[in-house]
């Protein structure tokens, strides 16, 4: 498969700054066949499409077991928005996992 697109478009003076960043520019890269990626770049300008999305989200919830609706791409195509968004949720996935540990030391049991 050959994507055409216009090497000017991407801003590789945007690179990627975060951990999650880094990720979505290997696997953007390795799914969409395009380099360099910045990380203001649209995913459908750079030739991505719905199948694609698809494919980079269930991969995004196989490695950090998270589950980003379709929709998500589709407000937030650019590496840096969704990479915002993915750690925010891993961010409160977490704190609500730290919480549940604390319940559960918290809890007494009683013999019935």
């Amino acid at each position: 498969m050959v994507i055409n697109y216009d090497a000017a478009k991407v801003s590789v003076d945007a690179q990627a700054k975060t951990e999650m960043e880094n990720y979505l520019v290997c696997l953007w890269g390795d799914m969409l066949g395009v380099t360099p990626i910045g990380i203001d770049d649209s995913f459908f300008e750079l030739g991505g499409h719905s199948l694609l999305a698809t494919q980079i989200l269930n991969q995004i919830r196989e490695v950090h077991e998270v589950e980003v609706p379709t929709s998500e791409i589709f407000k937030r195509p650019t590496i840096r928005q969704l990479g915002q968004y993915i750690d925010t949720v891993l961010s409160v996935k977490k704190r609500s996992d730290e919480q549940s540990a604390n319940d559960d030391e918290d809890r007494e049991e009683y013999e019935l």
